[in-house]
Formats: structure tokens, sequence, C-alpha cells
């Protein structure tokens, strides 16, 4: 089974964490020379030449990470394969490549379930579709007996007129500047504009450097040159600190790692942005309006939780990223990233 949610041990190698059930031989040596080979392998099979199979996997990015858990289970050479959710992170390409590997497998006989709520994946690579709502069996369907919008009524329960509802936002003055940054070896001299209610798409491959652009512009990584203006004045953002103070909140790519607090409430993590607002004399917390302002934000982002002071590990892996979203639009985020 690959998992949603990585089950991977940091500490070690990728080669290691790939092969970890199967390391040494019955004497319990272990030949390192030929695990690393097959390990490149393997990884070389699904097009990722470039992922240093003695690097640690703490040390990898989410995508790479996902890369590693997708060889965990094709090296078991399984009869069944679980799939769950596996190109959540992946780019297209990625994709592409995953569902090449996936019709080797069923031209072999592997009987494959994968879970998605991508319905494109599923047109594209499942011959029956189980659709599960709110817990509940709805129904199996083939593929070639339903369309798209007959399963999406299947999937919400109702007619969706639009999948994607024409947008209402008016396109106003430039409020986002960064220009000619550069940060480390990923990010050379990039300039980017946005304008108020103006949604701008940062693409590129696995390692392209997005991920470490954004981190640049939030200040979690020191930028070695560039400048960053906001309404027309330039800004120095240092760190997470100042781009907050800014108006700029940040949704992460990891967010387990550094979207949430697993282990603190929804309540608690909802709220973090704005405790100055909430904070009264003597560092008392308003409890009321707390309460108020994180049942408003559950309600606005239709999240499935049970209680609001239930830890954020409970709940599922859209729900977390909700929560993660929740204290951006709490602080009323002018640029979110």
């Amino acid at each position: 089974m690959i998992y949603q949610e990585f089950a991977l041990a940091p500490d070690l190698t990728v080669a290691e964490n790939i092969y970890i059930n199967d390391l040494g031989d019955s004497r319990g040596i272990i030949h390192w020379q030929a695990l690393k080979s097959k390990a490149e392998a393997l990884l070389a099979r699904l097009g990722f030449t470039d992922i240093d199979v003695l690097k640690p996997v703490s040390e990898l990015s989410v995508a790479y990470q996902q890369v590693v858990e997708i060889c965990k289970a094709l090296h078991r050479e399984a009869k069944v394969l679980v799939l769950d959710e596996p190109t959540a992170v992946l780019t297209k390409r990625e994709t592409d490549k995953l569902f090449e590997i996936i019709a080797d497998l069923r031209a072999k006989g592997v009987c494959i379930i994968y879970i998605s709520h991508r319905i494109e994946e599923v047109f594209g690579i499942c011959d029956r579709i189980t659709v599960l709502k709110d817990g509940r069996k709805v129904g199996t369907v083939h593929v070639g007996d339903v369309n798209r919008e007959q399963l999406v009524r299947m999937m919400i329960g109702r007619e969706m007129k639009d999948l994607f509802p024409a947008r209402q936002a008016e396109i106003g003055k430039v409020i986002f500047q960064a220009n000619h940054l550069n940060c480390g070896t990923m990010v050379k001299d990039v300039s980017i504009s946005v304008r108020q209610g103006e949604v701008l798409g940062l693409s590129g491959l696995v390692g392209a450097g997005r991920t470490e652009t954004f981190r640049a512009i939030f200040g979690a990584d020191k930028k070695d040159s560039g400048e960053i203006i906001i309404a027309g004045k330039e800004v120095k953002i240092s760190s997470p600190r100042d781009a907050v103070a800014c108006g700029v909140g940040m949704l992460p790519e990891d967010r387990k790692q550094h979207g949430v607090l697993l282990e603190l409430s929804i309540k608690i993590n909802g709220t973090l942005t704005i405790l100055n607002r909430l904070t009264r004399s003597f560092g008392r917390i308003d409890q009321p309006e707390e309460d108020e302002l994180i049942a408003g934000l559950v309600k606005k982002l239709h999240a499935k939780i049970g209680s609001v002071d239930d830890e954020v590990n409970s709940l599922s892996g859209g729900n977390q990223q909700k929560v993660a979203l929740m204290k951006w639009i709490a602080s009323n985020s002018k640029i979110l990233l």
C-alpha cells in the first residue's frame, strides 16, 4: 500500500527506505553497493535519476518523498497494490510516468485499487469506480457506463452546473512585486507581479525552484538579493514574522512539517496569526471571541471535524489542509502564497 500519509524513516537513506523490509541476507549482512544499485535502477524506471539514494529522506522535497513511497511498494512485486492519492504532490510529467507503471502492472495481472478525488485520473486508468460519500458506499459503475457529470452527482448528491463557477473578483492594481530575487542555488533572478483579486500560477517540474521561491518571498529562507514591494512600497521581509506583519500568508507544500501544529487543537491552529487581536489585559485570551471566530472559519471552509478542541492530527489530510488555511483567512492576508 502507498499511503496518503507518508510512512518513511526520515533519518534513513532513500535506498534504506525503499528496501527497509529486505536490507540483508539470511546472515544479517547488508551488501551496500548492491542495495545502492538496486535503488538507483528502480528510481531510473520511474524517471528520477536525479534523486541521490544515499541522501536521508528528511532532506528530500515532499514530491521526492512520494516517489520513494511509490518505489517501496513497487519493489515488492505485490499481487494487490493500493494507492491512496499518490499524485497529490506530483506534476503532470511524474503522474504520467506513474500511470505508465500502473498500466505495466495491470498487464502483468496485478490487482490495483486506486483512491482519488481527481475525476480525470479515475476515468483515465480505472475499469470500475466505487463512489463513497460520508463514509457510505453510493454505488459501483463501469467507467464506460457513466460520464463526468453523472459521477459528480454521485459524489456530491446533487447536480453541479459549473465545476468551476465563474469568478466574481475584479482585477485591480498591482499589489505585490518581487524583483530580481536570488536565494541559494534554486532561485535565480526571479521577478513576479500580482494584482488585487488575481491568481498567479507558478508552474514547473519537481526541483524547478517553485517552493524555494515562495520560501524566499515569505522570509523562511534568507534571500541573497532582490526586493519585495507591497502596495507600491518596498518592504524588508527577513523572517515569516515580517511577512505576516506585511499581510503575507503562506500555505506550505509540506503541511505536516510547516503548515499545522498536529498535536495542538484546531482552535489554537486557526487563531495563531491573530493572538494579538484576541489578547486582553494580563495576557488573557478572550475565549468567547475566539470560539465565535473559529466556529465561523469552520463553517466557511466546510471543515469536517468533531470539536474545535480536537487535535489536528485527528483529522483527514484534506481537513488538516483547511485548518492550515484558517489562520490566513483569520488574519485577512492581502497576499496568499
